[in-house]
């Protein structure tokens, strides 16, 4: 079983965030990701905009990654199952037998909410999609629903305007994302917004033919013509391999200032800590605080 001074859980942008740092402060140090391809939800943004940041997601994540590497973080292939103290040390379970660490980063991220109506799980992969820059040209010249009204829903409207006859987006209230999301929408011609409704139904046999939607302020539930129905309704914390661990707090894990659970030695960063702002800028800054916290422990 390998042992390490840092384990890092989450190969997003706060995950390797936190590893380059690690190492970089001289700690043995390791990443874990479940999935081949490392940089989490931000690998899938066409474009990604933040404290002197612009360029394609991809290409943001590959950067982070090449990094790790560089500085010599291992990298490892594995779902984690659990966490445990043993003999003052934390035991992280994995397919591979597991590993063991002095401290553990916790940077497990969020999933995409699905909107659990009828229709959606018989349209997934055939016209329900969660990321424009991959499913966005098979939608060429169609007309496509965008759920949601934060940021990432703006960012996906935006990315289909270029491709797609028509956007258009349902939000449960108004456009909650940043002003210049906003303002790019707003004069965006391709781009509809309906406030006040919420999808209830996604429509069609062989293919998405409409969705149903239902107006909040008088009950009507009309149907929009559309061929693709894009979610982003926010995230559910990657945490139920931490149910025993440490403090939840409706899936979040509870931090202090210094990114610390409940158990110290135990921190968490980004989509999965209480508090998360969701801002590229703030996933940065708390992986690379977390990791100079565990470095001094």
């Amino acid at each position: 079983m390998a042992s390490f001074d840092i384990l890092v859980i989450g190969g997003g942008v706060a995950g390797l965030t936190a590893s380059v740092e690690a190492v970089t402060l001289g700690k043995k140090t390791a990443l874990l990701e479940k999935l081949p391809m490392f940089g989490g939800q931000i690998a899938n943004v066409e474009m990604v905009e933040g404290v002197d940041v612009r360029e394609p997601g991809m290409m943001l994540a590959m950067n982070l990654m090449q990094q790790s590497m560089e500085r010599g973080v291992e990298t490892i292939t594995a779902e984690v199952s659990a966490i445990a103290s043993v003999d003052g040390k934390f035991l992280v379970g994995a397919p591979d037998g597991g590993h063991k660490a002095g401290s553990v980063i916790v940077a497990s991220g969020g999933s995409l909410r699905s909107l659990r109506v009828p229709g959606e799980d018989k349209f997934i992969g055939r016209g329900v999609s969660q990321c424009a820059s991959c499913d966005g040209p098979l939608f060429q010249g169609d007309d496509v629903i965008v759920v949601g009204g934060g940021d990432a829903a703006a960012q996906e409207a935006l990315s289909l305007s270029g491709i797609c006859k028509s956007v258009t987006m349902i939000c449960r209230s108004g456009l909650r994302a940043r002003s210049h999301y906003v303002e790019r929408i707003e004069a965006n011609k391709a781009i509809s917004v309906m406030t006040n409704h919420v999808v209830s139904e996604i429509l069609g046999e062989g293919g998405i033919s409409g969705a149903r939607v239902r107006n909040l302020e008088n009950d009507t539930e009309p149907v929009i013509a559309c061929t693709g129905v894009f979610p982003f309704i926010g995230s559910e914390p990657n945490s139920a391999f931490m149910a025993d661990c440490v403090a939840l707090e409706n899936g979040y894990v509870v931090t202090d200032d210094r990114f610390e659970s409940s158990v110290p030695g135990i921190f968490a960063v980004g989509g999965v800590r209480k508090g998360y702002s969701g801002q590229l800028a703030d996933a940065l800054l708390e992986g690379r605080s977390a990791a100079a916290a565990a470095c001094v422990d």
